[in-house]
């Protein structure tokens, strides 16, 4: 229950926001920091993350959506797949970031994935709100989320944000 009210008001939070808080941003930095927190939660479940920074990783952005948005896509890849499961992390240059598996792919029509509370399958942990979250920390970046099948067999979320201060890219 509370980490649904916590992803309920993160949300919210973004929903809300009228504009970024556009910082310099280091998304290998933010990367890292997630890919630690799961590391190992998603050992625990007989999966692997395996992040690869491509530079430059700095980028004008906001760091808390940011974080969230990668919180959410790695968090997703690990529970939505079986044991054994590679999760690769890309992170750079700039504002891209790739999330993809080896695992078994997408059983739901992607759009639908997006929206609150509608969940990939009726089994498994969570509200349904990870996706969403996703979806409004790149809407905020002005930026682009494609989903779809990886060239690994799994599924693949990619996530490319625009630099809205050129003069800070590396």
């Amino acid at each position: 229950m509370s980490a649904t009210v916590d992803r309920l008001l993160t949300l919210a939070r973004l929903e809300s926001a009228e504009t970024l808080v556009i910082g310099d941003v280091d998304i290998g930095l933010i990367a890292g920091e997630v890919v630690d927190r799961f590391h190992d939660w998603a050992a625990q479940t007989e999966h692997r993350l395996v992040l690869r920074l491509c530079e430059p990783t700095r980028f004008a952005g906001d760091a808390s959506a940011i974080r969230e948005a990668l919180r959410n896509l790695i968090e997703n890849a690990v529970r939505h797949t079986p044991p054994g499961t590679e999760v690769y992390i890309e992170v750079g240059p700039a504002g891209s970031i790739l999330v993809e598996d080896d695992g078994p792919g997408l059983a739901t029509e992607s759009g639908t994935l997006l929206q609150p509370f509608k969940k990939g399958s009726a089994s498994g942990d969570g509200a349904g709100l990870g996706l969403a979250i996703v979806r409004q920390a790149v809407e905020l970046h002005r930026g682009k989320l494609v989903i779809g099948r990886s060239s690994r067999g799994g599924a693949k979320f990619a996530v490319t944000l625009p630099n809205p201060h050129p003069g800070l890219e590396c």
